[in-house]
C-alpha cells in the first residue's frame, strides 16, 4: 500500500518545488515506472540459463 503513496509523495514535492504539473506528473510516472521494475525484478530475480555440458 505504501508503494502506491511513492509516486503521490514524488508528485507532490515537485510540484511544490516547481509549481509546473507537468513536470510533476512526469516525475511521478517516472518513479511509479521505476518502482513497479524494482518489484519485477524482486519477485522474479533473473536466473542464467543452464549449459549443457
Amino acid at each position: 500500500m505504501g508503494g502506491a503513496l511513492v509516486p503521490l509523495a514524488f508528485w507532490l514535492l515537485t510540484l511544490r518545488g516547481s509549481r509546473r504539473p507537468g513536470l510533476a506528473a512526469l516525475v511521478a510516472v517516472g518513479v511509479a515506472a521505476l518502482g513497479i521494475w524494482a518489484l519485477i525484478s524482486w519477485w522474479a530475480p533473473h536466473q542464467a540459463p543452464e549449459t549443457a555440458g
